[in-house]
């Protein structure tokens, strides 16, 4: 027993001793990259940063390393800097640069990154991504890139366009456009397939259109919205019996069925929304923006035997769709008004159109919850033009594209606002950005929808004169300040020429992924129009 307690008498002397003494840790770091891998482009580069913190009084430099997880080299064309981090008391962070050359092959390169000093080293895994470059079309969608589809309604030599798309949770995409005389509704799938079950026949019909209207003059932007619970919904016009324009709103499922609760079987219709039930009307719808349980809409009216068009701006509750508000602006004895695109907004919505007050210009229009007028005026950079679509960036500043005469043709035109409306002068030249001969020809450039992605990059897309080839399809991107992203395309632009004509684009829109997806037509050696659908890299 005496010996025992000894024992533990000693045993607890030691512990004591032992805690009251620094422990020492031998020198060491920890290697953190701030992400697994990177995306690099074709000829471009992408950074990662390297966080090296010192353990145990660890000072001195780190040699980095990159090979694959073979153990062989990096492939011919991938670089990367810097080679050595110097480490001395405090956590080191370095910015890793990868560069990869145009010729490096597409595809995913599995490495592992190294830290080394002396007999000290850590590793993980890092995944290099190689696509090519921004601003060249998506080979993984359609036909290297590009979906055509034609005669959607078995009608041969008849025209189809795509105007507006919207996409599904699965990441399909559903087209609004025209074939022939009606509209209509396809849907693609992620890979730009047609879905040819899609409404049974690939196609949903919603409504007859007027005959013998050139395709390429009606503009609808952003007209097919997604609603919670995956139903859609679309805006646009049927021409009814009594042969006007009737506005026309269309819901329907992921499948193409009509949604037989919302209106007559998926479709209700709008007649005589401004003039009281005289005279024969006209409404079109443009434009959808969602809003609190309803959606707004952008659009015009008139009468048969008035002058003028007026801007038509509703507001429409879809659980209550036989009770919309609804306010024309302009119109008979003023000037003719076009409510193009709308964006809502926390208490209202804001417009961008046209008005031929002083001439044919663009034009704006905020108002409240309740339609009263909250401002309103004309536009002149788009003079001899028209402003035909609207977006709102993550600062809640408008951007506003069309185009306008320079006096010869049209140039493509993109502005921006304060949320106030005043110019954002420092977007562009004092708050515009022009552009002309985009394709590099003399000749008209149109910009008929815009889009912002996640980095506040703005893509524009319409069509441009290019000699030899007549009208093509164009997608311009611009950096935050409204310049030309010169690692996008050639120096900024994309253009396409399906070589048997005219080309062109009505929207584009970003998609789960950030991708450019684009609508338009395409004409064909038979001298009619497709339908176009294509995918960019981003």
């Amino acid at each position: 027993m005496r010996n025992r307690l000894i024992a533990l008498a000693v045993l607890g002397f030691l512990t004591v001793l032992l805690a009251g003494c620094p422990q020492t840790q031998p020198p060491d770091f920890v290697l953190e990259p701030s992400v697994t891998g990177v995306q690099v482009h074709q000829g471009g580069s992408a950074t990662a940063v390297l966080r090296i913190e010192p353990r145990g009084n660890f000072s001195g430099t780190v040699t980095i390393s990159l090979k694959m997880q073979d153990g062989s080299d990096l492939p011919a064309g991938i670089t990367y800097s810097p080679s050595t981090v110097d480490v001395s008391g405090s956590t080191a962070e370095v910015s890793l640069q990868i560069d990869v050359a145009a010729s490096v092959p597409v595809g995913e390169y599995r490495t592992n990154l190294t830290a080394t000093s002396g007999s000290i080293s850590h590793s993980v895994g890092f995944k290099i991504t190689v696509v090519p470059p921004a601003g060249t079309l998506d080979e993984s969608f359609g036909s290297g890139g590009v979906t055509v589809l034609n005669d959607l309604t078995q009608e041969q030599g008849e025209n189809d366009f795509g105007y507006s798309l919207a996409f599904g949770d699965d990441g399909a995409i559903f087209v609004l456009g025209r074939s022939g005389d009606h509209l209509v509704v396809t849907k693609l799938d992620d890979k730009g397939q047609p879905v040819n079950d899609f409404a049974s026949v690939g196609v949903l019909l919603l409504a007859d259109l007027r005959s013998g209207e050139d395709g390429r003059n009606l503009d609808l932007d952003r007209a097919i919205l997604p609603l919670f619970g995956g139903d859609f919904l679309t805006a646009g016009y049927a021409y009814d019996a009594t042969n006007q324009d009737d506005l026309l709103l269309a819901m329907f499922d992921q499948d193409g069925n009509f949604v037989s609760s919302f209106g007559s079987g998926g479709i209700k219709t709008y007649d005589n929304l401004l003039y009281g039930g005289s005279g024969h009307a006209n409404e079109r719808a443009f434009s959808l923006a969602p809003d609190a349980g309803g959606v707004w809409i952008g659009g015009m009216a008139f009468q048969d035997d008035a002058v003028k068009e007026q801007a038509l701006v509703m507001k429409v509750d879809l659980s209550n769709p036989d009770s919309p508000v609804r306010a024309g602006f302009g119109g008979p004895g003023g000037s003719s008004e076009y409510a193009y695109s709308v964006q809502a907004l926390t208490n209202g919505a804001f417009f961008g159109g046209a008005t031929n007050d002083g001439g044919q210009q663009g034009a704006w229009l905020r108002v409240d919850e309740n339609l009263a007028d909250q401002g309103h005026g004309s536009l002149p950079d788009f003079r001899g033009g028209r402003l035909t679509s609207v977006a709102k960036d993550d600062q809640g500043r408008f951007l506003l594209a069309g185009y306008a005469s320079n006096g010869s043709d049209l140039d493509i035109v993109v502005e921006r606002t304060k949320p106030d409306g005043t110019l954002d002068t420092d977007f562009g030249n004092g708050g515009k950005a022009q552009f002309d001969a985009v394709g590099g020809s003399p000749g008209s450039d149109l910009a008929y929808s815009l889009a912002v992605d996640g980095q506040g990059n703005i893509l524009v897309a319409g069509r441009t004169f290019v000699s030899g080839h007549g009208n093509d399809l164009v997608v311009l991107r611009l950096e935050p300040d409204g310049s030309l992203d010169p690692s996008f395309g050639n120096g900024g632009v994309f253009t396409y020429d399906g070589g048997n004509g005219d080309d062109g684009a009505f929207e584009v829109a970003l998609d789960g992924s950030g991708r450019p997806v684009v609508v338009g037509y395409s004409e064909n050696a038979g001298g009619d129009y497709d339908m176009l659908a294509l995918r960019l890299v981003p």
